[in-house]
């Protein structure tokens, strides 16, 4: 793989995990600071914020580079048995 492609397939998951996984961030970082107020932990609100956050993140990050390997049509071979 040249290192152009690399490059662009990179910058489209940079692009896509940032423009999509920053709202998702914080709107479930928002919905912990609320929960955190509503049970009178506020001490704790960015704790509850990260807790929720962490898997937002975590599948748009997913999403992301599924999204830019389909763009790019980036094909992996299939093992052959001798490899196993």
């Amino acid at each position: 793989m040249s290192f152009k492609k690399l490059l662009s397939i990179w910058w489209n998951m940079q692009w896509r995990g940032v423009v999509f996984g920053l709202p998702a961030g914080m709107l479930l970082g928002l919905i912990g600071g609320f929960v955190a107020g509503a049970t009178r932990h506020v001490q704790q609100a960015g704790l509850f914020g990260g807790i929720l956050g962490f898997p937002a993140g975590l599948v748009v990050s997913v999403w992301a580079l599924r999204e830019a390997l389909l763009k790019h049509q980036v094909q992996f071979a299939a093992p052959s048995p001798a490899q196993f």
